[in-house]
């Protein structure tokens, strides 16, 4: 069977894997897809027995997807540090070093593309498709909040940047049906409503403290991943870590308030114009850089 680049297929043993677009050949019988659920596979044809599919119109928006990723390449050669923190060096300069000592090649290296980027990468596309706006909307007007709460949760433990305990806590918290009704209602005006952001984000730490879930990560996770070039996601202590050495002023709280979010906002926005060297390309490259410059994750060979 050949399948020509650009083919919507879908695969039969595999129907969880949602509609695939053919992204290339590899060689005959091998080829790249990407699928709406499941994300990027390579496949021999011979042990995926893929057929045609007619995508929604949805689908072929998720397939389509951002503009093509930055592929890892050549950089301005980055001298790895002799020890993560220089003595004397600036708070940010510290921050690079230690950033650098994990991933030499910055933002472009294959390491860093596999580690961090592309986990989340792969989760936005999950929530463009789980999370959209219509298929929000269709649950909540249906009464479907069973499906919202389903759906979020499968975006959530898409990647591992919220806690086990703090994913059962949501869990936990959405037992009852009259909160799993509220979370979809509120979840929705979060991520859709035309209503200024700090009211809709308000409403939504009210309700996570309300059902025993009033957690930072969880509070900050569904706008950060549905739309990474305008929010960001406040893992606390490798976060604050990170200001305290730039000497921003975080304001933080473990209570969640808007004052410390706007504040992060605000961190995120100046540390991405900091790192103009580095090549940033959203937020899920700052939140990379805090939570590795912030100690999150030892040095790698």
């Amino acid at each position: 069977m050949t399948l020509e680049p650009g083919t919507f297929v879908r695969h039969p043993g595999q129907p969880a894997w949602g509609t695939g677009k053919v992204l290339e050949a590899l060689s005959p019988g091998k080829v790249r897809v990407r699928f709406t659920v499941a994300g990027e596979k390579v496949l021999l044809l011979s042990a995926a027995p893929l057929v045609p599919a007619s995508p929604s119109e949805s689908e072929e928006q998720s397939l389509a997807g951002p503009a093509p990723r930055r592929k890892p390449g050549p950089v301005p050669r980055q001298r790895k540090p002799a020890a993560p923190a220089a003595a004397g060096a600036k708070p940010l300069e510290s921050l690079i070093s230690e950033f650098l000592w994990v991933f030499p090649g910055g933002f472009r290296s294959t390491a860093y593309f596999a580690q961090e980027r592309d986990p989340k990468v792969r989760a936005h596309e999950l929530a463009v498709w789980e999370l959209s706006e219509k298929s929000l909307r269709s649950a909540v007007e249906a009464g479907r909040f069973d499906e919202v709460a389903k759906a979020a949760l499968l975006v959530m433990t898409a990647t591992d940047l919220v806690s086990p305990n703090d994913q059962a806590a949501l869990r936990d918290g959405l037992a009852r049906p009259a909160a799993r009704e509220e979370f979809g209602r509120r979840l929705l005006d979060l991520l859709h409503q035309s209503a200024a952001f700090q009211e809709r984000f308000e409403a939504f730490a009210r309700f996570l403290v309300a059902a025993g879930v009033g957690k930072w990560t969880v509070a900050t996770y569904f706008p950060f991943i549905l739309y990474p070039t305008e929010h960001m996601f406040l893992k606390p202590v490798v976060t604050q870590r990170a200001a305290e050495a730039c000497g921003f002023p975080l304001a933080y709280d473990p209570r969640l308030n808007w004052r410390t979010y706007e504040q992060l906002l605000a961190f995120a926005g100046k540390l991405k114009q900091y790192l103009a060297q580095l090549e940033p390309e959203d937020m899920l490259d700052v939140q990379s850089f805090l939570w590795v410059a912030g100690g999150g994750q030892k040095a790698v060979d």
